[in-house]
């Protein structure tokens, strides 16, 4: 509820005022803005080389779907998140569908039209 009132749920890990109801302790070891920043972005390309790797290794059979979303946040930016879904067949009655962002979410210069 506090980040949705702050409406900055990524930023509000900084803001003073929830920093006000944290122990010192916690407080103190927060990590910083740049390193959270650099381990998402650690942790999208490590996905994104893992899965270019599968599909170079892999017989790939069948289609690729591009799912494209956009979303306003509260705080009014625009993001449009870019994923690729692959329905695997492992031989089995069972299919599977995987998933993988392109890439980090994407801030729009302009509002998305419907």
């Amino acid at each position: 509820m506090r980040c949705g009132k702050a409406s900055r749920p990524f930023p509000a890990l900084f803001d003073p005022s929830l920093k006000a109801i944290l122990h010192p302790t916690i407080v103190k070891h927060l990590p910083k803005y740049k390193d959270i920043l650099k381990d998402i972005h650690f942790l999208y390309t490590g996905i994104q080389r893992n899965y270019r790797n599968e599909l170079k290794l892999s017989a790939h059979q069948g289609e690729l779907y591009l799912g494209v979303d956009t979303w306003q946040s509260p705080n009014g930016f625009d993001i449009m998140g870019i994923v690729i879904y692959q329905l695997i067949n492992n031989n089995t009655e069972d299919m599977e569908l995987e998933a993988i962002p392109l890439r980090d979410v994407i801030r729009l210069r302009k509002a998305a039209a419907n």
